[in-house]
């Protein structure tokens, strides 16, 4: 693991909420990480899924499956992921 300080510079109108609300601001670093991570996974997913755009598009017009079949083979995909994680 990487020893990474951050320092974050919050308003202070927004601290006061959040002592008025209870929330501990030191104890929140487990859901920054989470945000964090939540965050990588989105822009990794948008990558893989331009990378996929790109590769079909770069098939020749003949070749290159149709929005329908594509829809297709993702619901085909969430039912298999599922099924599985209802075994």
């Amino acid at each position: 693991m990487s020893d990474l300080i951050i320092t974050i510079q919050l308003p202070d109108a927004l601290v006061e909420r959040a002592k008025r609300a209870g929330i501990q601001l030191d104890t929140q670093a487990e859901d920054f990480i989470t945000l964090l991570e939540s965050q990588i996974r989105k822009q990794e997913s948008a990558q893989a899924l331009r990378t996929i755009a790109e590769q079909i598009q770069a098939l020749p017009e003949e070749l290159r499956p149709s929005l329908e079949e594509i829809e297709a083979e993702i619901e085909d995909y969430w039912a298999e992921t599922e099924a599985k994680a209802n075994l």
